[in-house]
């Protein structure tokens, strides 16, 4: 194999990796994409007590399914929908082992904030 081959070869291969991380880039952003919009999708029903909705958020916000990670906020919307859903107290459960005393307290405080939002919410008919 000559010299030329071989440097052939290796801007072929170089042309393949950039188009491979092209690909790759665009898969993730169509995937970030599909996440935000789930997330926007779930957040008025978990706003209006849906249990599953609120599962769906707290996921979004532990994994930084489209949204930014945050572990309190996901705490809280967990903490809400564990009462009906053992899928999510496991959830939750496992969250408040990655969590800082100072993250637990916020999401607890958070929890009690998002239950008034909600009951107000719901009592006032869902406006």
């Amino acid at each position: 194999m000559s010299a030329r081959q071989v440097e052939a070869g290796k801007k072929r291969t170089q042309e393949l990796l950039a188009q491979l991380y092209a690909e790759l880039m665009s898969i993730k952003n169509a995937a970030q994409e599909a996440a935000r919009k789930e997330f926007l999708k779930n957040k008025p029903k978990a706003e209006q007590g849906d249990t599953e909705a609120q599962f769906h958020l707290g996921t979004s916000y532990t994994n930084g399914g489209g949204v930014q990670k945050d572990y309190a906020e996901a705490y809280a919307w967990l903490n809400l929908a564990a009462k009906a859903s053992g899928q999510a107290a496991r959830a939750r459960d496992e969250l408040e082992k990655k969590m800082s005393p100072q993250q637990l307290a916020a999401g607890q405080k958070r929890t009690g904030e998002l239950r008034a939002q909600i009951y107000l919410k719901l009592k006032s008919g869902g406006k």
